[in-house]
């Protein structure tokens, strides 16, 4: 079996996500943007964003902080 630091991040992204995200991570804490995975990197802040969004209109938050969480605990 191969290191996981000797495969591409791209290749990694969709090998082994967490895997991808250790690498990332290590690479922003030393500033080494030369080697930043950019595109998925991008893609995967955007289905981050996504997926909070569907949470937060799945749990009713609505603008302004209302919850129908909140109406439910009084």
């Amino acid at each position: 079996m191969s290191s996981l630091r000797t495969i591409p991040l791209a290749a990694l992204y969709t090998e082994d996500e967490t895997a991808w995200l250790d690498r990332m991570s290590e690479l922003a804490r030393y500033r080494s943007l030369a080697e930043f995975d950019f595109d998925n990197l991008s893609e995967y802040l955007s289905d981050m964003a996504r997926r909070d969004r569907v949470s937060v209109r799945w749990l009713g938050v609505q603008p302004g902080g209302f919850s129908l969480l909140k109406t439910m605990k009084t």
